[in-house]
């Protein structure tokens, strides 16, 4: 696979590990889904779930994204698009394709901003049902990595929708 220079390291872009998935012998049978968990609010933003499932439907990877429409001059008019390929890379890197060498230590990882979490938060509350909203917290922590005071943030909301049932 092709990579590009970032920041002085290696990079595999999406499309190039897309290309390797489908082109590769022993995921030809293997499917990709994604599937927008606001479709009511995404012209302000785009909460994204891709499963890859194995030739037998079971799932083996899955991951979440969230763009927000207002967060840059490119996501005004393709947030879809951002997190339809932030979703797919990273399931893609949960099979291992297009992850190399060792994982970033934690002040390298690109921490999530106050607004960027503060609108995820505001997306999860409005449109994941009930039974999906713990799974959502998970998987949004674990991708993101955030700082000790995010996780207590998104426990609470599990909590307070805990409550709520």
């Amino acid at each position: 696979m092709k990579t590009v220079n970032i920041k002085g390291k290696g990079y595999i872009p999406v499309k190039e590990r897309l290309v390797y998935f489908r082109d590769e012998e022993a995921y030809l049978a293997w499917t990709i889904r994604l599937k927008v968990m606001n479709p009511d609010t995404i012209e302000k933003g785009c909460l994204m779930r891709c499963r890859i499932l194995d030739e037998l439907g079971q799932i083996r990877a899955e991951e979440w994204a969230y763009e927000a429409a207002n967060s840059s001059d490119v996501n005004k008019m393709f947030h879809v698009e951002n997190c339809s390929t932030s979703v797919q890379g990273r399931a893609l890197g949960q099979l291992g394709i297009g992850i190399f060498g060792e994982e970033p230590a934690g002040d390298e990882l690109p921490w999530m901003t106050d607004k960027k979490f503060n609108d995820t938060v505001t997306t999860l509350r409005r449109t994941v049902d009930k039974a999906e909203r713990e799974t959502v917290v998970e998987s949004l922590y674990q991708f993101y990595r955030v700082k000790r005071y995010f996780k207590t943030m998104f426990s609470k909301l599990v909590e307070d929708a805990q409550a709520k049932l």
